[in-house]
């Protein structure tokens, strides 16, 4: 291994006969390191622990690594981990915590049911994306803790069914994903989100109302009535004030669930409410003055909108796509 003690890069992407990694213990000045495609990949050496170096270790579609490292601790330099389609990963390693520069973390597609409870402490994570993670059945409380995470994406987690109170701590976040996921509670410190950008809940379905009517009660600008709906339903969004798209898409909405302060939405640039059951939208969508695109494909029972402000039809280009 002399010969390649000076290695900074080791790419050996889509090498469909590599069953294991070698022995990196002659290799300290490693940074990058390229797996991506190994289908018959099922093991990586131990001795990856040693590569303090490494900056970027991408295993994405790795489909038959069951075994990805008992101990990460020593990657103190790791920014980029892609463990993407590793369907046969289940557990993450224990020391994942020590991971302190590690900036963007892929586990989509992989088989997790849960990340480690300290979580908390890497730091600079800004990238945590867990799409359809089928067996992820919870996000840690420590989640809250990640100072800097922007993007967040748990789309299709079918059997995740909460979302921890602590979310709303993350105030960096701008990006918030929890499209096709069992999401039952949703908790009201989201509304504490200022940053958030973009938010999509389409295809969720399975709230309690009472948990979305508990959500931005820090604001305390619940619209009152006399009757709570038994489906779905939304409450006040007014913390929102950066959001600029709005997906609820799919999500059984009728009149009676929909919010009556959209107009508060000052940012909105793109709302879908494709594929759900009201018959009117509330006036305040018409107070939405920078609104772009509005979809609404397939509600079948709408019959009227709102008036939209003048502007909007002395020159900009707002599109209603669906009527």
């Amino acid at each position: 291994m002399q010969p390649l003690c000076n290695l900074k890069t080791i790419n050996l992407s889509h090498s469909l006969n590599l069953v294991s990694t070698p022995n990196f213990k002659g290799m300290p000045y490693l940074e990058f390191l390229y797996l991506e495609g190994c289908i018959r990949l099922n093991e990586v050496d131990p001795t990856i622990e040693v590569l303090g170096r490494l900056t970027v270790l991408n295993l994405k579609d790795c489909k038959n690594l069951l075994h990805f490292a008992s101990s990460v601790g020593g990657l103190k330099s790791l920014k980029v981990l892609n463990l993407s389609g590793c369907s046969k990963v289940n557990k993450l390693p224990y020391d994942m915590c020590h991971l302190e520069c590690l900036e963007e973390l892929y586990l989509n597609g992989t088989g997790i049911k849960g990340l480690p409870t300290s979580t908390e402490v890497i730091e600079r994570l800004n990238v945590l994306n867990l799409k359809d993670c089928k067996n992820l059945v919870r996000l840690p409380s420590s989640v809250g803790g990640l100072k800097s995470l922007q993007y967040l994406n748990v789309s299709g987690c079918s059997k995740l069914d909460k979302l921890p109170d602590e979310l709303g701590h993350v105030a960096c976040l701008e990006k918030l994903d929890v499209s096709g996921t069992g999401i039952r509670e949703v908790p009201s410190s989201i509304g504490l989100l200022k940053n958030l950008k973009e938010l999509s809940l389409a295809g969720c379905k399975a709230r309690s109302p009472k948990s979305w009517n508990t959500m931005f009660d820090h604001f305390q600008l619940l619209r009152k009535r006399s009757h709570i709906p038994s489906g779905f339903s939304l409450p006040c969004l007014s913390g929102l004030h950066s959001l600029t798209e709005l997906d609820l898409s799919d999500c059984n909405l009728s009149e009676d669930a929909m919010p009556c302060d959209f107009g508060c939405l000052s940012s909105l640039k793109k709302l879908n409410l494709s594929r759900n059951q009201f018959v009117r939208l509330p006036e305040s969508v018409g107070q939405l003055s920078r609104l772009q695109w509005l979809y609404l494909n397939w509600c079948c029972k709408l019959q009227t909108l709102p008036e939209l402000p003048s502007h909007v039809f002395s020159g900009t280009s707002t599109k209603v796509w669906g009527l």
